[in-house]
């Protein structure tokens, strides 16, 4: 206590230094926590945008992309979805739910999004919370319109205001939709989401109000007035995007291939969750530069003030002797200069709290309006081709950092041609060069919209092309076995030359020549007659990797292995399975004994079992086992698996609906997934090679049992 007295007076004494000291160190504390602050809510942001959603699905494009222009209402779409693909996603029964999502239009700055009711009942945000109704009701009319919560504050709309949509994105626009005006219906409480920022209609509404609207313009000379479309056929042609609910979250990577293979259109389908991590892995290198400058600035202040203490040593000298003159000792005196630095710092800690929550107050809803990333809200005067418009036009393999699609080229030209503008505005507002845009302009005069495609890159003559004999002959010397050098020595043409028309033909390898040999599928009669037994390699869990991400550089390295061990009846499909720590031979041994006790419970005696060449299945001990348990061994050919096909076929399964089905928090959860997967497997999951029964049931026919 006298020490802190000491310190106290000797601060006092010099307060002006010491209050400068306590301001430097509270700027730095501020600043470290105010990053770390700014840092952790805009995670919170991104990660409570939405929830409850398993996929998204869109236009083939990049995931971060697509979950910009869907989620956070920023950017817009390469392409659309057609109205028929949309349905067959639809009509998939994994799918418990789907909301469509079209974009296109604005009012005052504010994104317009067409939707269906269903999106006030399904969309959800932080963790649970749903959508609920501030004023009013969701849309009934054609022309109803629910607006978010920043909508209605800041252009001070009621219900049963009056609101025209613009054909655009900016905050002015010239090209509107005046001649059909929506009514506010509903006003939503407010979220901190991009649903704040965003005026809600139907699907049928978008298409009403472009009826009479053709390459980003109105057609001259038709209007359709708002009576006459309300007894149209309003059906959409094409959406922006859709959220999707699942059934089961086993079925979220089956029903993602499914549309990334979708075979009309290209399409994506994303997990928000993994699309998120993915963006804001994207500003990790500026967070981490942001957090080292904010703790180099505290270590300065603390350095400051140490140099501080030190510089006044030789004035204090006085001091100190009067202190050592009444008994003090040198401890004594050390500890009073620590006292001192440790009041500064505690006193700079506390005033750099004070002074970072007393910014946040005054400066919160100034962040909160400049938040672009949750509330976004375009400046950017643009215009985008209504959703549907070209949705029978071929369409363009666009890569994902492509300046203008087909739409976009649309629009320009309209732009120019039929709304009057410079060349050099539409060109600005495009994002391409004025060259680039008079090029549009030109294949439009020759083509029309047809000429706006991109071209095929092919040549349209090539003089030196390989004469059809040539190629002939090439294909014929090659199916007598000959190598492509020896092709190339007897044609007298290079090497290379050879290799590519080999390539061309398929016949790049001489394995391709020999015929597939025809798939030999059995099934045993009775249960019993054969298992299957085979392993399968799984990483351990520690972190989130490439099969979430769908990125090969998030590939975990160094974790270690796990061992998929299973085991299924060939007539009934029967399957049992253990996550073990090893394929060797006690491992297979113990995972054998296990497997006959599990199927002698459910009536099965095993007579054969069909293992692969693994060291662990030659060895003398489980021969040894073999024995003892009264089973024949088969093993397969090697380097032929498809002969154990059934095992095979089953791991693959496991993996897409067990293994990888979701994330998972470590590799024990992992496994303790997989008993509750087999019941679903075995008792609920049919099988197609056994006319669509279960396993279960399947047994119980073979056994007599099904009566």
């Amino acid at each position: 206590m006298i020490i802190l007295r000491l310190a106290l007076h000797s601060l006092r004494n010099r307060w002006v230094t010491a209050a400068l000291t306590a301001f430097a160190i509270a700027l730095s504390v501020m600043l470290l926590l105010g990053v770390e602050k700014v840092r952790t809510g805009a995670r919170d942001s991104f990660a409570n945008t939405i929830a409850g959603t398993d996929l998204v699905a869109g236009s083939r494009t990049g995931d971060v992309q697509l979950l910009l222009y869907a989620v956070f209402r920023i950017g817009n779409a390469t392409n659309n979805i057609t109205w028929d693909s949309y349905q067959d996603i639809a009509a998939r029964p994994e799918v418990a739910w789907i909301v469509p999502l079209s974009l296109g239009d604005s009012h005052h700055g504010f994104r317009v999004l067409g939707t269906t009711r269903g999106y006030f009942e399904h969309y959800r945000y932080r963790s649970d919370s749903g959508l609920t109704f501030e004023e009013g009701r969701a849309f009934e009319d054609l022309f109803d319109a629910v607006l978010g919560a920043d909508v209605a504050e800041a252009l001070s709309y009621r219900l049963g205001d009056p609101i025209v949509v613009a054909h655009g994105l900016g905050d002015t626009s010239f090209a509107k939709h005046d001649d059909k005006p929506f009514r506010v219906a509903g006003i939503l409480a407010k979220t901190g989401t991009p649903v704040d920022r965003t005026v809600h209609v139907s699907l049928e509404a978008i298409e009403a109000i472009h009826v009479d609207w053709q390459s980003g313009a109105r057609i001259p000379g038709q209007s359709v007035s708002a009576e006459e479309v309300r007894r149209m056929d309003l059906d959409p042609k094409a959406v922006t995007a859709a959220m999707i609910g699942l059934t089961s979250k086993l079925a979220t990577f089956k029903l993602q291939r499914f549309v990334n293979e979708y075979p009309e259109e290209p399409l994506s389908a994303i997990l928000p969750g993994a699309a998120l991590q993915e963006l804001w892995s994207l500003v990790g290198t500026a967070e981490t530069a942001l957090t080292v400058i904010s703790a180099m600035v505290v270590v300065t202040a603390l350095l400051g003030m140490a140099t501080m203490i030190l510089a006044t040593l030789n004035e204090r000298r006085r001091e100190m002797a009067i202190l050592r003159s009444v008994g003090a000792r040198p401890a004594t005196i050390l500890g009073l200069l620590v006292a001192e630095a440790g009041l500064l710092g505690i006193a700079g800690a506390a005033l750099g709290v004070a002074m970072l929550y007393g910014v946040l107050g005054i400066v919160r809803p100034l962040v909160v309006a400049a938040m672009e990333v949750v509330h976004p809200r375009t400046g950017v005067k643009a215009v985008v081709a209504r959703p549907g418009q070209l949705a029978q036009e071929p369409r363009m393999n666009v890569h994902k950092n492509a300046r203008m699609t087909v739409h976009g080229r649309l629009l320009l030209v309209a732009r120019v041609r039929a709304q009057g503008w410079r060349i050099e505005g539409a060109a600005l507002a495009a994002g391409v060069s004025v060259r680039t845009a008079y090029k549009w302009l030109a294949r439009h005069r020759a083509g029309g919209a047809r000429a706006l495609h991109d071209r095929s890159s092919a040549p349209a003559r090539s003089p030196r092309r390989l004469p059809a004999e040539v190629t002939a002959e090439i294909e014929r010397l090659r199916r007598q076995r000959l190598s492509g050098p020896q092709i190339a020595r007897r044609l007298g043409r290079p090497g290379s030359t050879v290799g590519l028309v080999l390539r061309r033909l398929g016949l790049g390898r001489l394995a391709a020549l020999n015929p597939r040999p025809p798939a030999l599928r059995y099934q045993r009669a009775g249960p019993g007659e054969l298992l299957h037994i085979d392993t399968k390699k799984l990483g351990r869990i520690d972190g989130i990797g490439h099969r979430i991400t769908g990125n090969r550089r998030d590939t975990r390295r160094g974790a270690g292995w796990e061992i998929l061990h299973v085991a299924i009846d060939d007539a009934a499909r029967l399957a049992y399975s253990e996550v073990l720590p090893d394929e060797r031979k006690a491992s297979a041994i113990a995972f054998l004994a296990r497997a006959l006790a599990w199927f002698g419970r459910h009536g099965v005696t095993v007579e054969r079992i069909m293992t692969d060449n693994g060291s662990a299945y030659r060895s003398h001990d489980f021969r040894r086992a073999c024995a003892d348990a009264g089973l024949r061994h088969l093993r397969t050919k090697p380097y032929t698996p498809r002969t154990n096909g059934k095992a095979e076929r089953f791991i693959q399964t496991a993996l897409r609906e067990w293994a990888y089905a979701k994330p998972y928090a470590s590799s024990s959860e992992r496994s303790l997934a997989i008993d509750p997967w087999l019941h679903h497997y075995n008792h609920h999951r049919p099988h197609a090679g056994i006319n669509a029964l279960t396993p279960a049931a399947r047994l119980n026919n073979l056994l007599g049992n099904d009566n």
